[in-house]
């Protein structure tokens, strides 16, 4: 009978300690999770910054535009942009207003026409690109289509005319990060094209293109943050929804510690 009790008083022991060990990793788990999921978010809000726009004559300042609207063809130049097919207008300061100012380019000149200027790359390097679109408001059709190419990137561009004036053309930012896998060459061109029949199609003006850089890497800059460093619990949808996996893989290992020992 002795001896009975001792092996029974050893398993409970040895299921007391095994319960305190799934809750140590029920633990560990977590703070690893929110861990690596704080990890994760400073590498999206790391210190991003950019370099100087590489587009040369990126508000098309030049030439100065001899008259409201004047109209480019293939081969033409507008300082460093050049026509590559159909037709553009150069439109003055003064044909309508734009938030950006300036002068502008309709895409669509007497019919869809692209503009192309080769910008000054690095190959692999990520690039944030960004522009001002509107729609030429003079006739139809309401929605403007076009598109944008930089190295193999490549998107799809739209811009609506409902309610839409020469005293207040809407335009607004258009914003693109460019992957690093998309330029390959140290001379990349950026092209505009209009897709829109007719005369009157999308509006072109403060064309920008730069590099992106970070400030430091904070996968590698970082120290272990499960042993040098307390980690928050989760207070977002995001940070619980990353860190359930581990919670849940915790719970079902001390539950069937729960369960008696044989």
């Amino acid at each position: 009978m002795k001896l009975m009790h001792t092996l029974l008083d050893r398993g409970l022991v040895n299921c007391l300690a095994s319960l305190k060990a799934s809750r140590s990793v029920a633990a560990i788990g977590r703070v690893s999770i929110a861990s690596s999921t704080a990890v994760f978010l400073s590498v999206l809000t790391s210190g991003v910054s950019y370099a100087a726009n590489v587009v040369n004559n990126s508000s098309f300042a030049t030439p100065l535009a001899a008259g409201p609207v004047n109209t480019y063809l293939p081969g033409q130049t507008l300082g460093d942009w050049t026509v590559t097919s159909g037709s553009v207008d150069l439109l003055s300061n003064s044909y309508w207003h734009l938030n950006a100012g300036g002068q502008s380019i309709d895409l669509s000149g007497n019919e869809p026409g692209s503009i192309s200027q080769n910008i000054s790359t690095t190959p692999g390097t990520a690039y944030q690109l960004s522009f001002e679109l509107a729609g030429n408001p003079d006739g139809k059709p309401s929605a403007k289509i076009g598109s944008v190419s930089f190295g193999s990137f490549t998107q799809n561009l739209t811009s609506d005319i409902t309610n839409v004036t020469r005293s207040n053309l809407g335009d607004v930012e258009k914003s693109f990060l460019v992957p690093g896998s998309a330029i390959t060459s140290s001379s990349t061109p950026l092209t505009f094209t209009s897709t829109t029949t007719g005369p009157y199609g999308p509006v072109l003006s403060g064309v920008s293109v730069s590099a992106v850089t970070t400030a430091a890497d904070p996968v590698t800059a970082a120290a272990d943050p499960v042993i040098t460093a307390a980690v928050p619990e989760p207070t977002s949808p995001l940070l619980d929804t990353l860190a359930f996996g581990g919670l849940s893989a915790a719970y079902l290992l001390k539950r069937k510690l729960k369960q008696p020992c044989d």
